[in-house]
């Protein structure tokens, strides 16, 4: 593998597989010139840590460590200095085996979904969503189960919900929420016992809560919190046990609310912090979201009070 002369310090990659010890990883090149293009550090399975680095021989591509073998080059997707400029790199836990879901970018095919078992061979764009240079700009990546939701556009239905299975056929958009060239922009999206919960924009209720169970007749508003077309203004969505917790506007005052994935069990969390919440302030300060990982790992979440 050729080198390039900068010297890589990954500090934070250290810090992130072993706290409480901070050196340097790995010196990709002789020479003194610190380097810090890494970026978007993502571990897989607690052994392997994937990020996306820019060297002058290849441009932005997609690295990864181990122990084993040290730091190495994934694949030179985009010869050359420009490079794939790989980035949201998300690990999953697919049916192939786990999996790093992420954007990269190739000329003449714009940014798409990539997704990479870190080897050269499987590493790669798992479809054109959007055909021709404009790309789909696929964001969003939220591991659910052993598929992975994501926003995406294809061009001629706007910014929607879409799911991979980690096949070309199985990556498809869930449900067009606001139909035609509209955009449904899904946001805050967390996995629950099975399940996507996000907010969507329908024009009919404005941005509320929805649910999502991986097909279109699954997909559906959750609970209209402020009704009318008026949105709720709900963000911060956040899991905490065996419910997600998050802030939003019912038309009188901005409260913290909780909900268990079903209608009925969505609904205002007094029970939480007893007496009247209000202000965006004091929610947002109690919303701490954990990252979700690796195959297998139970998602936490630190609420603060």
């Amino acid at each position: 593998m050729g080198r390039a002369a900068a010297a890589l310090s990954l500090s934070a990659l250290l810090t992130a597989l072993c706290p409480g010890q901070c050196a340097v990883v790995a010196d990709l090149t002789a020479g003194t010139t610190p380097n810090n293009n890494a970026s978007n550090l993502t571990s897989l399975m607690g052994q392997q840590l994937y990020w996306s680095q820019v060297l002058p021989a290849y441009g932005n591509e997609l690295w990864k460590w181990d122990a084993q073998n040290g730091a190495q080059l994934v694949v030179d997707l985009a010869p050359g200095t420009g490079g794939s400029q790989p980035y949201g790199l998300t690990a999953a836990c697919l049916p192939q085996g786990p999996r790093i879901a992420y954007v990269g970018t190739e000329i003449g095919h714009g940014t798409e979904l990539y997704l990479s078992d870190g080897t050269p061979s499987g590493t790669g764009r798992l479809k054109e969503i959007r055909p021709g240079s404009a790309g789909s700009l696929p964001d969003k990546f939220t591991p659910c189960g052993d598929r992975v939701f994501f926003q995406a556009n294809d061009g001629t239905h706007g910014d929607e919900l879409w799911i991979t299975d980690g096949t070309t056929a199985g990556t498809q958009m869930v449900h067009d929420i606001d139909p035609g060239s509209g955009h449904g922009r899904p946001n805050h999206l967390v996995a629950l016992n099975g399940k996507l919960l996000f907010s969507a924009d329908d024009p009919a209720t404005g941005r509320e809560l929805w649910c999502s169970d991986g097909t279109a007749a699954g997909t559906q508003l959750l609970k209209d919190i402020r009704p009318g077309a008026s949105s709720s203004y709900l963000y911060g969505l956040t899991r905490a046990g065996d419910h997600v917790y998050f802030s939003a506007n019912d038309g009188s005052t901005d409260t913290l609310w909780r909900t268990d994935g079903t209608a009925s069990g969505t609904r205002l969390a007094e029970d939480v912090i007893p007496g009247p919440i209000g202000g965006m302030a004091r929610t947002s300060s109690l919303l701490i979201p954990a990252k979700h990982s690796n195959c297998g790992s139970r998602t936490t979440t630190r609420s603060v009070y």
